[in-house]
């Protein structure tokens, strides 16, 4: 057979398996199941692998990215193979931060001023909390598990009561429907009560006012919630679940905290990192130190290509590109990085909205770049002599749209003090010494202050 039509009959056979990934779902699994992130992720990469070979084999797509010079082969295997990673990775990456990220919907407005009534109920529905808590011995883990509390499936630190969330009680004391738990190197301790409305539509009653507001959060993916209530994992590929019903939000809830907590006893907020991340390597610092590159280079990228075109020394336009191709890198470091950082924040609702105008300025300098570090490679790097005005607009407009981000990047940090680690550090330190001197053992004192009540 010549070497022609060997070429594309395998180019065929890898088209044909591409077209539909649940060909390679079938090989990659034993169940043929692919709705899990990581899994899926595999399955794309396979399937762009193939996908990008067989055009490779078919229209040598690669040489038009080596400035329409034939590549050999190991530079053609390394093009499909690394765009194929990149979307198999963008995707992953997208995916986990989509889920792991969600916005806590607050209910009603908190800035308005609470009258006497509602500061009296919220004080007394927070001693009646704690009342409950020390009768019911919900401080002892075990003795909790064996009243009907159980292990989450979703969030590890919470633990339902399913016979508490499934009757016609709501905000009762002596029956919340969830219980929150932290690890301690003492073992684990009551953080906080958490109650839900009876359905998933029901607006919860407000007798705190804005003291104590019920919020609940948004699905990015269709979940399945026993009840509608109570989510139990996520849809399979055709959106149906196996076990409850597609939700796309938690009912309302409220938290009643035990602890001295910084945003009050009913915040939606839970802010106080987990007691084992005070060793943990915090992923956060990365961004902060990689955008650095970002900024300086493309700054100066632009600001060379302003320099050439008024003085006419074209030379600055070879600088130019050094520093745009090395920013281009720098900015998908940059915004991963930043996503991973954001993954991993716990933030006020007023730092949550301007993280909200920081990532999408990020995410839109991100583009700004790779659009023009395209073209500029397209030119092998030389400025354009067509369109020069369009390119130097548009990369004053990106430099601009990146200054945006830096500004709001700095009023999350300095106004608001998220990710700010010595603030951290104190509020931890602070937070779980109320800990160990309050709540891992309470005192007789606290229990006949409080009375049976």
């Amino acid at each position: 057979m010549p070497a022609e039509r060997r070429t594309w009959g395998v180019a065929l056979v890898l088209l044909a398996v591409c077209v539909n990934p649940l060909t390679v779902g079938w090989v990659l699994t034993s169940d043929g199941d692919i709705g899990q992130v990581d899994v899926f992720a595999c399955v794309l990469f396979v399937s762009a692998l193939c996908l990008l070979g067989g055009l490779q084999l078919l229209l040598a797509w690669a040489d038009p990215l080596s400035w329409v010079k034939p590549v050999s082969t190991l530079r053609a295997v390394s093009f499909v193979v690394l765009v194929s990673a990149a979307i198999a990775l963008t995707y992953w990456g997208v995916t986990t931060f989509n889920n792991a990220h969600h916005h806590a919907e607050v209910v009603g407005d908190p800035k308005l001023k609470p009258t006497p009534a509602q500061e009296a109920w919220a004080k007394d529905f927070y001693r009646r909390s704690l009342a409950a808590a020390l009768k019911h011995h919900w401080f002892d883990f075990d003795e909790a598990m064996k009243q009907g509390f159980q292990p989450d499936r979703i969030n590890r630190t919470h633990f339902p009561n399913l016979d508490n969330m499934f009757d016609d009680v709501i905000l009762d004391p002596e029956r919340p429907e969830w219980l929150v738990y932290d690890d301690t190197p003492e073992g684990k301790v009551l953080m906080a009560l958490m109650f839900f409305t009876r359905n998933l539509t029901e607006v919860g009653p407000t007798p705190g006012g804005p003291l104590a507001q019920w919020h609940y959060h948004p699905y990015r993916v269709v979940r399945c919630a026993v009840k509608g209530l109570w989510t139990v994992g996520n849809t399979d590929n055709q959106g149906h679940c196996q076990e409850g019903e597609p939700v796309t939000r938690t009912p309302e809830m409220l938290h009643v905290w035990f602890l001295d907590h910084p945003l009050g006893r009913f915040t939606e907020m839970k802010l106080v990192a987990e007691y084992w991340q005070e060793d943990a390597f915090d992923w956060r610092l990365v961004h902060p130190v990689v955008v650095h590159f970002t900024i300086a280079l493309f700054v100066i990228a632009v600001l060379l290509d302003w320099v050439a075109v008024v003085t006419g020394r074209r030379e600055f336009h070879r600088t130019a590109w050094i520093n745009l191709a090395l920013s281009a890198v720098a900015t998908v470091l940059t915004v991963a990085a930043g996503m991973t950082a954001e993954t991993l924040l716990i933030p006020t609702a007023e730092a949550h909205a301007t993280l909200d105008i920081h990532r999408w300025l990020g995410c839109a300098g991100l583009v700004a770049v790779l659009a023009l570090t395209t073209w500029r490679y397209a030119l092998r790097g030389e400025f354009p002599r067509k369109g020069a005005a369009l390119y130097l607009v548009l990369a004053t407009t990106a430099m601009g749209i990146i200054a945006g981000a830096g500004y709001f990047g700095g009023e999350m940090v300095y106004r608001h003090g998220a990710a700010v680690r010595a603030s951290d550090d104190f509020l931890r330190a602070r937070y779980w010494q109320y800990v160990r001197d309050h709540y891992l053992e309470p005192s007789q004192s606290l229990i006949e202050e409080l009375g049976d009540r």
